[in-house]
């Protein structure tokens, strides 16, 4: 188990098993993840009916400077 606390913590965890974010007592907390894959293996999850909503637009309408 690796463990980060107080406001503003981070961590960072090398590539493996699966991983659960959870928090403990009682308020309101909020968490984010950012994962990252090697682009020669596909990005994995433990639920296989995802679908992405659509929410982002196409590549195509960012442009690179």
């Amino acid at each position: 188990m690796q463990t980060a606390k107080g406001a503003g913590s981070s961590l960072i965890i090398r590539e493996g098993p699966a991983m659960l974010l959870m928090a403990t007592g009682t308020e309101t907390r909020h968490g984010f993840a950012l994962i990252l894959h090697r682009k020669d293996s596909p990005p994995t999850t433990l639920v296989h009916d995802w679908m992405p909503k659509g929410l982002c637009p196409p590549l195509a309408a960012y442009s690179v400077q």
